[in-house]
């Protein structure tokens, strides 16, 4: 029986997309993406975009299985799905059924709405589902999850499902969040952020849902009321227990705390001193993480049941980069 937290975090999840628009980033995260995350997706994904890194993994599997199925788990609106469907065609791949599965009406309403204005609803089944409790019905070419596995709580029963639906050759594609449950900073990086927090200007610790200016960095635990971040520390070394990696990046930490709705606004892309700043976060992470000082908190990866070889940042590989909560932050 499902217990009275459950069910209220299953109303809040619901609630929290009636209205919001969940696309919706601050200019200074596309400039970092830019300068910084797209050349790592060069170099080690081969792709020049999010749309891309799914389309063409999902395109070698198409062609390479049986099946012409895909599965999106957590579909939300189909704006990544819409985009990767006209990359497929676009690329003569036209043989392919997304069977999305999303647990908000509000989100399942607006999807059928996107897709159809784009004319590819003979591509798309739709299925209302709670992906806690998902049933695979296929045998699928490609499992996909867009920013989505973060907000599930049965991951193990999650991942066993699509390890035991891939095809032969099939892939599970992701991009997600991999930090701290409910998008917390570990000890070591909210040490780092404060610190940097405390030699600020006050414009830039402007707070855009709050309209306050934060004199402390609010290490907000996202995961009190709905599923944002519930699990999102386990992602990564229950990944890495059922599937091989084909290929992986990991990146950001520091970065998020400034690039957030929250506070990125206050960084202009058209002004020297905040892109320099920009820069200097990311330096600065990278730097630390390469050590293992600091852990990356997102992924991107290609994954089969099997596989034989790694492609990764430098020595960021998927074990490198999971992050013990056992161990205490001094």
């Amino acid at each position: 029986m499902e217990s009275v937290d459950y069910r209220e975090r299953i109303e809040e999840q619901v609630k929290q997309y009636v209205d919001e628009e969940i696309h919706d980033l601050p200019e200074s995260f596309h400039y970092w993406s830019n300068h910084h995350l797209r050349p790592l997706m060069n170099e080690v994904l081969g792709v020049d975009s999010v749309t891309e890194f799914y389309g063409s993994h999902l395109a070698d599997a198409l062609i390479a299985t049986p099946s012409k199925t895909i599965v999106s788990l957590g579909s939300g609106d189909c704006e990544n799905e819409v985009e990767i469907a006209n990359w497929l065609l676009d690329n003569g791949v036209d043989d392919f059924t997304f069977e999305c599965l999303e647990l908000s009406p509000h989100l399942i309403d607006r999807a059928i709405e996107r897709i159809s204005k784009h004319g590819l609803s003979g591509f798309f089944l739709h299925t209302s589902c709670d992906i806690n409790k998902w049933e695979p019905s296929n045998e699928y070419a490609g499992v996909m999850a867009a920013h989505a596995l973060h907000h599930f709580v049965g991951l193990e029963r999650i991942f066993d499902a699509v390890r035991d639906s891939l095809a032969d050759e099939g892939v599970f594609v992701a991009h997600d969040m991999i930090g701290r449950n409910g998008h917390m900073r570990w000890g070591e990086a909210l040490e780092i952020a404060q610190g940097l927090w405390n030699i600020m200007p006050d414009s830039y610790r402007h707070n855009h849902r709050t309209g306050e200016t934060d004199a402390v960095y609010p290490d907000v635990n996202c995961a009190l009321e709905g599923f944002e971040g519930i699990r999102a520390q386990d992602i990564l070394p229950l990944l890495v227990e059922r599937f091989g990696f084909r290929k992986f990046l990991a990146f950001s930490g520091l970065p998020d705390v400034f690039l957030s709705r929250e506070h990125g606004r206050n960084l202009d892309p058209e002004n020297e001193r905040d892109t320099a700043f920009i820069d200097f976060i990311e330096k600065l992470n990278s730097i630390l993480v390469d050590a293992g000082y600091l852990k990356p908190t997102q992924m991107f990866a290609v994954m089969q049941c099997k596989a034989d070889r790694l492609d990764c940042h430098r020595h960021w590989t998927p074990a490198f980069c999971v992050r013990d909560p056992e161990i205490d932050f001094p």
